[in-house]
């Protein structure tokens, strides 16, 4: 049983984040037969993706709350080591954060470059976790915080902030009828469901979710095909959306999609070829640059025929959203190196 989603308080220290830019794609809308598609740009976080909204708003209400606290640590090599690491900087804390082996070089170094110490520990996630665990243990009480890259109420709720973003930024008198976010850990999709029970409890049809995961990092799909009940542990990640390569998924997100209603939260799986295609396409109209792990939700903007499968509801008047999260894993010797891969 979870308890109701509840806004956060607004007595709590002000956001790390920022308000992000809703990006009109009139072009998109028309391909797909609907009057609106929007994009919520995620990229311009100061982290370079939406994490640092739940992972920011969690780290400042625990130093509000604990003033003693000196240490930041995680655990991920990815987007939410990167947030961990500024947002530890904004608010005056150092940040540790253990990487597994698997960790990219490249982003190894983004992190360090943003002010944290990096420390390599273990070949996966699970063993780099157990080492930050550990090194929390060792430090004075209270004065390290471990910040888990998707589990929490405060990660949780600091994500569903896009959601309330979204509500404000819409054309007047505008619904969306569909909101596609992707899956990794669940985290974000936990804070998507929770913002949309805030700010549309009163439709009379709850904008539908799609969950989007690349084949490969599909621990979502796999727990939705085993019944939906509790999380179904991948054997390893292949996918080349590394990002969004959690061995299972948080029990949250199962939880959030039973309390939404199945029907409404819509699993998707598509393949690296179609991720990284659409991060490229995403590049050539909006002069962004996004991870292939984005790009798996944007697959739906731009495959000339997935969005209207998976949500055959829509109409000539209706509405959808991108969540376009971001991340740091990427450049133009990246994308390159994906268009010489999949000869694009």
């Amino acid at each position: 049983m979870t308890e109701p989603p509840v806004a956060p308080d607004p007595q709590q220290p002000a956001a790390l984040h920022i308000v992000s830019p809703l990006l009109d794609a009139p072009e998109l809308a028309r391909r797909h037969g609907i009057k609106h598609l929007f994009v919520k740009n995620e990229v311009v976080q100061p982290s370079g993706s939406f994490k640092i909204r739940g992972i920011g708003y969690h780290i400042a209400r625990q130093l509000a709350l604990h003033p003693e606290l000196k240490q930041v640590v995680s655990s991920s090599g990815g987007n939410a080591g990167m947030a961990a690491t500024v947002a530890a900087r904004k608010l005056g804390l150092t940040a540790v954060v253990f990487v597994p082996t698997t960790t990219p070089l490249t982003m190894a170094q983004r992190i360090e470059a943003a002010g944290a110490q990096v420390i390599v520990a273990g070949n996966v996630w699970d063993e780099a976790h157990a080492s930050a665990t550990e090194h929390v243990s060792k430090q004075p009480p209270g004065t390290a915080l471990l910040v888990h890259p998707f589990e929490g109420a405060d990660i949780w709720e600091g994500h569903s902030t896009i959601i309330d973003e979204i509500s404000r930024q819409l054309p007047r008198g505008v619904v969306p009828d569909a909101v596609v976010c992707v899956v990794g850990g669940g985290g974000l999709l936990s804070g998507i469901i929770r913002g949309l029970e805030r700010c549309y409890s009163a439709q009379q049809q709850r904008p539908i979710v799609v969950a989007v995961e690349t084949a490969g990092a599909d621990s979502y799909a796999a727990a939705i095909a085993a019944g939906g009940d509790k999380p179904v542990a991948l054997t390893g990640i292949t996918s080349i959306a590394k990002t969004l390569g959690a061995l299972q998924v948080s029990p949250e997100a199962l939880a959030a999609r039973t309390r939404y209603g199945q029907r409404n939260v819509r699993s998707l799986v598509v393949t690296d070829r179609q991720a990284v295609a659409a991060a490229i396409a995403f590049a050539d109209d909006f002069r962004l640059l996004v991870e292939a792990s984005c790009g798996a939700g944007l697959a739906l903007a731009y495959g000339p025929d997935e969005l209207l499968r998976v949500v055959p509801e829509l109409t000539p008047d209706s509405c959808v959203v991108f969540i376009g999260c971001g991340g740091a894993l990427v450049s133009l010797d990246v994308i390159n190196a994906w268009k010489t891969t999949f000869e694009l």
